[in-house]
């Protein structure tokens, strides 16, 4: 029995060295936190869990492409969601799709510019931290977040370009 438990300990010495050779090149090929993260998200609770994300994040929010429609689909969730924004002093950016003659809505927390009606879309575009969802707010609605520090960046270029050429009422 001796015998038998040396030679299983040489194996097991024997594997222990043949997995250290092999560690750095399995470490090569593990994946790259910062590559491109893509998540699609449908439904309600789809747009919950990313709210909540955005809460989680606590970085200030820039979004564009709102119609409005999001307070229509999620109802009472998406008030309490505004609240607590406002209670943890995250600031907001927002670009409607539309030119009205009044505003929507009277949020302390946030600042908020207009485009012309042609441009109104059934997407919402939202940015935080190193994240941008886009929000398909559609009769079965859906969330694509993508989570790249370099394609958040872009879109915020993006916003900021779209926030300039936005007029104030």
């Amino acid at each position: 029995m001796l015998k038998y438990l040396e030679e299983k300990e040489n194996k097991v010495k024997e594997n222990k060295a043949k997995l250290e050779k092999i560690i750095p090149e399995l470490q090569k090929i593990k994946p790259n936190k910062e590559e491109n993260q893509v998540e699609v998200y449908e439904g309600k609770e789809g747009l919950k869990t990313i709210l909540n994300d955005i809460l989680e994040t606590k970085q200030d929010i820039l979004t564009y492409g709102s119609n409005g429609n999001f307070s229509r689909i999620m109802e009472f969730y998406f008030y309490h969601h505004l609240k607590q924004l406002e209670k943890m002093k995250i600031k907001m950016k927002v670009i409607f799709n539309y030119d009205d003659t009044k505003k929507p809505f009277n949020w302390k927390f946030c600042e908020v510019r207009y485009l012309p009606r042609d441009y109104k879309t059934p997407t919402e575009t939202t940015i935080y931290g190193d994240k941008v969802v886009i929000f398909l707010l559609i009769d079965k609605p859906k969330a694509i977040l993508i989570t790249n520090k370099e394609i958040a960046d872009s879109y915020r270029k993006y916003f900021n370009l779209l926030w300039k050429a936005g007029r104030k009422i």
